[in-house]
């Protein structure tokens, strides 16, 4: 009886605490609890799961999961254009209800069928299988993939597969590194429900670990398993380096091309006006009586020339016929003419001979072809990509890659929500998502970069102190996506869209 009594009490002690908690946590948590643990993902979510989700001051807001296992309503059947949206817990919505997510308003906006596929501790790794997966099991024609990359944590996880980020633990995802060994989770009935979905369970180990939070505060320097950003701008510096220098060099080789070909032609066009009658200063530049005259003056010369000093010749040029004593000046004044002469023959036969060597010259100058650039990789991304757009190639699907900065990149103001001052500027690491930008372009998939998107839609883009986009930062993003996937091709609205009904997402 006292035994029953005392379980009583307790239990209804336990319910009250429970309660109490629950209320104060306005019966939500600020991490996704239904999580299972996948062999080849790391994890997946539980199918039909819901919960209420709260970070610090950002509103309440529901998840739910469907059948399949993906964030919102049932999926529907396989149809033409639709569109399957790739990513983690930025494209799942954390923060956001299930009809706020930017995969939910486009699908309200356009009419499309929209799949949302995030999931949240996802990488690159992940968002390939992911992709691959469900490309075959839906099979539908024209399907497009929006591929969004996270921009926090993608750089860091193209060789990290979630299987040595995550594991599972009573329903969370947490960091492998600060999971407990299997072995030492003891198991017991009901142990899912208390560990994941009791508030005063969840309060009492938030009380136990603050202590090592308090100390993480002061000297976190990351896990193993979340990277570093300082390699990525080593890498990127050297080969920006590497194509700026081939850059210069065929800018010389233009400029030395152009040169030569120039100096050829204004040398022919020199020689061409010193050929050309039309000149005064042309070496053909008598004509007419002048020509006339100079003929005749170059018979007497050769009479002169042929006579000796103190002989008689007959002038052939004057209509009077009169002699002339030929003197030495009259003839060394021949022999000058006729030295002047020949010399004017030499000179326009080497001329003609010149403007025919660089006549043939020009001809032979060969058009300046800049040399390729060096074939090297402008982002991390780039033998992903590869994979990926054959990927899509393989199963006739349209793909687009979306670079999704986060916040403190998108505006230095967001560091004032982490309580951080004068916090380092990133737009150093902007130059990361160009270069995928690049790699996608060099690779001939369409891209888009959402930074300038998302800095519009600022102040309110991001949660208070998290890095996940609000309702307002959705919508922009919805908006941009929206935009950009009808420049691309115009999906096929769907029989509900015609209806004015929302499209499944």
């Amino acid at each position: 009886m006292i035994a029953g009594q005392l379980a009583l009490g307790l239990g209804v002690g336990l319910a009250l605490t429970e309660f109490a908690f629950s209320t104060r946590d306005h019966h939500a948590f600020p991490h996704v609890n239904f999580y299972v643990p996948d062999p080849e993902l790391g994890v997946r979510l539980e199918p039909g799961a819901a919960m209420n989700f709260k970070l610090g001051s950002n509103p309440l807001t529901t998840i739910t999961v469907n059948s399949q296992g993906y964030r919102g309503r049932e999926w529907p059947a396989p149809s033409e254009g639709e569109v399957l949206v790739i990513g983690d817990s930025q494209v799942f919505g954390l923060g956001v209800d299930d009809t706020q997510t930017f995969s939910a308003v486009l699908a309200a906006e356009r009419g499309w069928t929209v799949l949302n596929a995030g999931v949240p501790t996802y990488g690159p790794l992940e968002y390939l299988a992911l992709t691959r997966e469900l490309l075959e099991q839906r099979d539908a024609t024209g399907a497009r993939v929006v591929y969004v990359l996270n921009f926090l944590n993608d750089p860091f996880e193209l060789d990290r597969p979630n299987t040595q980020r995550h594991a599972i633990w009573d329903g969370w995802a947490v960091q492998i590194e600060t999971a407990p060994a299997p072995g030492d989770i003891v198991q017991f009935p009901g142990r899912k429900w208390l560990m994941s979905r009791s508030h005063t369970v969840y309060a009492a180990r938030r009380w136990w670990h603050s202590r090592d939070e308090a100390w993480f505060a002061r000297v976190d320097r990351g896990l193993p398993s979340e990277g570093d950003w300082s390699d990525l701008l080593v890498d990127s510096e050297r080969t920006h380096a590497q194509l700026d220098a081939a850059a210069a060099t065929a800018l010389q080789l233009h400029n030395d091309s152009l040169t030569h070909e120039q100096r050829l032609a204004e040398e022919l066009a020199a020689i061409e006006a010193k050929l050309d009658p039309r000149n005064p200063a042309s070496v053909h530049a008598k004509q007419g009586p002048q020509q006339l005259r100079d003929d005749r003056q170059r018979e007497a010369d050769e009479d002169i020339l042929k006579a000796r000093p103190g002989g008689i010749v007959r002038s052939r040029y004057s209509e009077a016929a009169r002699n002339i004593t030929v003197t030495a000046e009259a003839y060394r004044a021949a022999l000058a003419r006729k030295q002047a002469r020949e010399q004017a023959v030499a000179e326009r036969e080497a001329l003609q001979a010149r403007a025919a060597v660089l006549r043939e010259e020009l001809g032979q100058v060969v058009k300046f072809v800049p040399p390729e650039p060096p074939d090297l990789p402008r982002s991390v991304f780039e033998d992903h990509f590869t994979e990926l757009r054959d990927l899509c190639d393989s199963h006739g699907a349209e793909l687009l890659i979306v670079v999704l900065p986060f916040d403190v990149q998108v505006s230095s103001n967001e560091w004032a929500k982490y309580g951080v001052k004068d916090g380092p500027d990133l737009s150093p690491t902007l130059a990361l998502l160009d270069d995928a930008v690049a790699s996608a372009t060099k690779l001939g998939i369409p891209a888009l970069n959402v930074t300038k998107t998302l800095r519009d839609a600022e102040p309110g883009a991001f949660l208070d102190g998290d890095i996940h986009m609000t309702p307002k930062g959705h919508a922009a993003f919805a908006d941009a996506l929206g935009r950009r996937l009808a420049s691309i091709s115009q999906p096929a609205p769907t029989s509900e869209s015609k209806s004015k009904s929302a499209p499944p997402v």
